[in-house]
């Protein structure tokens, strides 16, 4: 268990799946072509935490023996040990939170000095709506120069 909780989260020095490798899957995780290479990864490791906590809860229900060489997750459920719980949840929090993260950089637009209420503006909102990009961004101009 040790050895799948070190491989859980993905390199961070990794590059993000590209469009030439192949389709990743697993299991239960099957991805039409049509989703991006992006969200494909983004979909996957949701899906990696979600296993990861399935697994300390079943470990809960079946602890078997508890290993008197090491404090592996068997035998942290073995005791009852609550703090088990309480660090998957954090390390799945924290993955969460790194994937809402990466979401957000690739959503969130450049800025751009169209003024609100213009037909630029507009057209800049139209084209980040249809790249599926936040509308507004912080880095939009507000008023005139």
């Amino acid at each position: 268990m040790a050895d799948r909780q070190q491989n859980f989260f993905r390199d961070e020095n990794k590059p993000a799946i590209g469009p030439t490798e192949p389709t990743p899957t697993n299991r239960r995780s099957r991805f039409e072509r049509k989703v991006p290479p992006r969200l494909r990864d983004w979909l996957i490791r949701a899906t990696r935490i979600h296993a990861h906590i399935c697994a300390v809860v079943r470990l809960y229900a079946r602890p078997g023996d508890a290993d008197p060489d090491g404090d592996s997750y068997q035998s942290r459920a073995a005791r009852c040990d609550q703090t088990l719980l309480f660090d998957a949840m954090r390390m799945a929090g924290d993955e969460s939170h790194a994937i809402a993260d990466e979401i957000y950089r690739y959503m969130e637009p450049t800025g751009t000095v169209a003024l609100p209420g213009t037909a630029d503006k507009v057209a800049v909102m139209r084209q980040r709506a249809l790249r599926g990009e936040s509308l507004f961004s912080d880095r939009d101009r507000r008023t005139p120069l």
